[in-house]
């Protein structure tokens, strides 16, 4: 589905709200818009990039009037621009476990702040509305995301059915 679970989102608007140090988000896999449409009236001021991969998307949720900037293509396979804080929220199952775990550790260097949310176990994905990549590819726990977010994330929060990570 190109939209996330609710679950954890007041979370991450809290603790959003207080980073005065975030000018530019990084919105991997943007969907609908979840996360432009959780921050961008708490936090006005910041620019939001978003990179999506599958065209259609852009065209149905009309990302190009809400997002300062559209980069269409695979996350792991562009050049990433530069933001204060990177979000893959509902990203990571949908690629390869090793593919994900790469990505978390090049985005950790790269960016000051990183936000993740994820979905635990065997969530049902598959394509959706015609977007093949909504096909989950990888699952997860709680313990595993935590062992890749390592001690450079504050935030480990576990819900039932996701986490939310935050450094």
């Amino acid at each position: 589905m190109p939209c996330s679970n609710l679950v954890g989102k007041d979370l991450i608007k809290k603790w959003v709200k207080n980073q005065h140090d975030i000018k530019t988000i990084l919105d991997i896999g943007p969907g609908i818009g979840t996360y432009y449409y959780l921050l961008k009236p708490i936090r006005p001021d910041i620019k939001f990039i978003a990179v999506e991969i599958w065209q259609p998307y852009v065209q149905n949720f009309m990302l190009n009037n809400y997002y300062d900037k559209v980069i269409i293509g695979d996350f792991r396979e562009i050049d990433l621009p530069k933001a204060d804080c990177v979000i893959l929220g509902d990203v990571l199952e949908h690629v390869e476990k090793e593919s994900a775990i790469s990505s978390v550790q090049a985005m950790k260097a790269m960016y000051r702040h990183v936000i993740i949310s994820i979905p635990w176990g065997k969530s049902r994905g598959g394509p959706a509305l015609g977007n093949p990549y909504e096909e989950h590819k990888s699952f997860w726990t709680y313990q595993e995301v935590s062992d890749l977010t390592g001690p450079f994330f504050d935030i480990k929060a576990e819900y039932p059915t996701l986490g939310v990570f935050i450094k």
